[in-house]
């Protein structure tokens, strides 16, 4: 007897911080789940951070547990903005394997220019 389920599955909440080390630098750190109930915020940080006066917006994926397509488009979408507005753009995947194979499916490591 095979049971399945319709009811939704509960994902880790996203986590967001943003620091500024130098004045010329801003790391966004995030964590749990990155999908398409999430990428709309995340989105909009990032948007607003690239609009900022830093040169540097480093991304750090590393406690990252899942990175949908929605959340992929959001780093796509960031990138070319970060192009548009000159600001160097770096992705941190650090040991999150779910970042990792995310990004390398959608292709994204080269263009965002994933940190070490």
């Amino acid at each position: 007897m095979t049971v399945t389920s319709s009811a939704p599955v509960a994902t880790e909440p996203l986590r967001v911080s943003v620091r500024r080390p130098h004045a010329r630098t801003v790391v966004v750190e995030v964590s749990g789940a990155m999908d398409s109930a999430t990428a709309p915020r995340l989105e909009e940080l990032l948007t607003s951070r690239l609009r900022s006066a830093a040169p540097l917006l480093i991304l750090d994926l590393s406690g990252v547990s899942s990175l949908s397509s929605a959340a992929a488009g959001v780093l796509t979408r960031a990138s070319l903005l970060a192009q548009q507005r000159g600001v160097a753009l770096r992705v941190a995947p650090g040991a999150s394997h779910a970042a990792m194979r995310a990004l390398d499916a959608a292709g994204l490591t080269t263009p965002l220019s994933a940190a070490v």
